[in-house]
């Protein structure tokens, strides 16, 4: 079973601590489609720490925590985005840098 289906069935207790390596490891949605499961962990009592951002969502930050921990997301979805089409051979944009993918 896995941690959010243990949350929503209230097997893991109120108060406890997920460990995850990054934001997108809890969900690989981008932001505006994570957002209810974020919230979903937290009103279940449950305190989100990040690793490689070396940050924590707790109980009881607010929406604008949780965006923060969103902007962190974003990087790797167009990383994602971005190496799906040099695969395409498209334009790719990436952090405001233009460049052309080509073909293998």
């Amino acid at each position: 079973m896995n941690s959010l289906k243990r949350i929503e069935s209230k097997t893991i207790p109120r108060g406890s601590i997920l460990i995850v390596e990054s934001p997108d490891r809890v969900s690989r949605q981008r932001f505006s489609e994570a957002y209810p499961t974020y919230q979903c962990i937290q009103s279940a009592g449950i305190e989100i720490h990040f690793l490689s951002i070396r940050d924590v969502l707790k109980l009881e930050h607010s929406f604008t925590n949780i965006l923060r921990v969103g902007v962190e997301i974003a990087p790797g979805e167009l990383r994602k985005r971005a190496e799906e089409r040099k695969g395409r051979g498209s334009l790719v944009k990436e952090a405001g840098n233009v460049q052309t993918a080509k073909r293998p």
